[in-house]
């Protein structure tokens, strides 16, 4: 039953649905977009993971940030994650590249206390866009005193505008670290400037339990 369920979901995810119209320009599911928050807007996320199945002391985790578009290219964040031991991580974004098909971006994120939180990640991020949707590659790198040796990272994600008010997402994160998943959701803007997210994370490691996601977001 649980598989048809997963199935259901994921075909759902696939054929409702990806970025919302202003609501969140800086990230696609899990991994970030190269968007970046506009100049002189407050974004505000409040994104919680519940997990699936048994065998979890926490039963979710909710993370509270805030990001600041201080130039046309540069945002810079900060996140405070429940359940951890130091809940205050860090996030900045530059968008060196930007036209109507490509985007280059560059920052870092998860920026804390090695070896709990703090994942220390330095990447880099290229998409391209047309009719189908928008299509990113990237690569980053991080502690491996958090990561383990799977610091080193593949990063893949898709998303499509549906309409006015619908999207549609997918991020990939390669290796079994605890980041390592194939993440997918589904989009609604409930307002001009305030949107939601439902979403699935399937993590590569078996030893992960899979968790869904809802995330709110809104600027200002």
């Amino acid at each position: 039953m649980r598989t048809i369920t997963l199935a259901l979901l994921c075909l759902t995810v696939m054929v409702v649905a990806a970025s919302l119209a202003g609501a969140t320009p800086s990230s696609i599911v899990f991994i970030p977009s190269t968007d970046t928050v506009p100049q002189g807007t407050v974004h505000l996320d409040v994104d919680t993971l519940f997990t699936v199945g048994q065998g979890s002391s926490n039963t979710s985790t909710t993370s509270i940030g805030a990001v600041y578009g201080a130039t046309d290219r540069l945002e810079i964040g900060l996140d405070y994650v429940t359940h951890t031991t130091n809940p205050l991580v860090g996030n900045l974004k530059y968008k060196a590249w930007n036209n109507d098909e490509f985007a280059v971006a560059v920052g870092a994120w998860l920026l804390g206390d090695s070896g709990t939180t703090g994942a220390n990640q330095v990447y880099a991020l290229g998409s391209y866009k047309c009719d189908a949707g928008r299509f990113a590659l990237g690569f980053a790198h991080g502690d491996e005193e958090t990561l383990g040796e799977d610091n080193d990272q593949l990063w893949v994600s898709y998303d499509r505008q549906l309409n006015g008010k619908w999207w549609v997402g997918a991020d990939f994160v390669s290796g079994h670290s605890p980041m390592g998943s194939l993440n997918l959701g589904v989009g609604c803007a409930v307002a001009d400037n305030v949107g939601l997210i439902l979403g699935y994370d399937f993590y590569n490691a078996s030893g992960i339990n899979d968790t869904v996601t809802l995330q709110l977001d809104a600027n200002f």
